[in-house]
């Protein structure tokens, strides 16, 4: 009987984290307005969102690099933006919104690789306090000279993975077995 009671407190205590890995390609999921971004529907909880390389490693939405000096003037950035019900925030340089560089907040580079390390400190996250559909695409309305694209892993705590319910209803099983299997103590009478 204490087993069981452990082994269901442990399923109904296993965290229900999980990842999705997003890549956005630099044309087919640019946009001004996200509509053709990746839209995923999240459940409440604590969201973050990190850059990985996956697919892709960063993009450049000129399709070549130019007047580079400590950074360039048109190269490789790690920017995207993200619109969460009607909000839409932009992260990266210049907030995902491209334009010509280099400014401080504003920065392409040589190489992808050079861009995606510039990503690597950033992390952002956001609470959902409702299930809602979250939309990730790259800013950009001159799709014709982009290159590459960016991958990312977003980890949260939205909806419990199929094995968190088998593992929780297994625990639940085991505990309703050795409750029925109880017998009742004797009754001593005299």
């Amino acid at each position: 009987m204490r087993i069981s009671v452990i082994a269901a407190v442990a399923a109904l205590s296993a965290g229900a984290a999980n990842a999705a890995t997003i890549n956005l390609d630099g044309v087919a999921n640019a946009s001004l307005d996200g509509s053709t971004g990746v839209t995923l529907t999240l459940g409440p909880g604590d969201y973050t969102v990190a850059p990985i390389i996956d697919d892709y490693v960063a993009f450049n939405r000129w399709g070549h690099v130019d007047a580079c000096f400590e950074y360039c003037m048109n190269g490789w950035e790690h920017s995207y933006r993200v619109i969460i019900g009607a909000t839409e925030i932009g992260f990266g340089p210049n907030a995902g919104l491209g334009g010509p560089g280099p400014f401080s907040d504003h920065s392409y580079y040589a190489t992808a690789a050079q861009a995606f390390a510039a990503a690597q400190p950033a992390s952002p996250a956001f609470t959902l306090s409702a299930t809602t559909q979250v939309t990730f695409y790259i800013y950009d309305n001159y799709l014709d000279d982009n290159l590459g694209g960016i991958s990312l892993e977003i980890e949260g705590a939205g909806v419990p993975e199929p094995t968190t319910w088998a593992t929780m209803l297994a625990g639940l099983a085991l505990v309703g077995t050795a409750l029925r299997r109880r017998r009742p103590d004797a009754v001593v009478s005299g």
